[in-house]
């Protein structure tokens, strides 16, 4: 499926984020550190909720990412143009997995599947052999 493509694609993303976030830790940056520490447990917790069928949480996802597609490459110009050749090599990759995830996120199969968790019990989009769903 595609969504869930989607959604594995961020939570690596998210959980590279979150380790490279504690292995360029530096106490005298503790504050920034939080922030960013925070901020990755909050996106990763939006990818669960997405996950379980919240299409609130998707639209979050979606305009984080959107945000992030847009803004990082004036961090990149201001801040990352310093950093090692594998910082800059991910940097791009992680932008274009981003771009990626945004399309996956909304694909016709990824609506399908978040308009199935949003029918109550025992209601299905597919037709059954008995006839299709009914729409009471």
């Amino acid at each position: 499926m595609t969504i869930k493509f989607a959604l594995i694609l961020l939570a690596l993303e998210g959980g590279v984020a979150f380790v490279m976030d504690v292995v360029n830790f530096q106490l005298s940056h503790y504050v920034l550190f939080g922030s960013w520490l925070m901020l990755d447990i909050l996106f990763l917790v939006l990818l669960w909720c997405a996950f379980r069928g919240k299409n609130w949480a998707r639209w979050f996802i979606a305009v984080w990412t959107l945000f992030e597609v847009c803004f990082s490459p004036l961090a990149w110009v201001r801040f990352l143009h310093t950093s090692s050749t594998f910082g800059a090599v991910w940097f791009w990759f992680d932008w274009f997995l981003d771009i990626i995830a945004l399309f996956a996120l909304f694909h016709t199969s990824s609506n399908l599947w978040f308009r199935a968790h949003k029918l109550p019990p025992n209601k299905s989009l597919q037709a059954t052999a008995a006839g299709p769903a009914s729409c009471d």
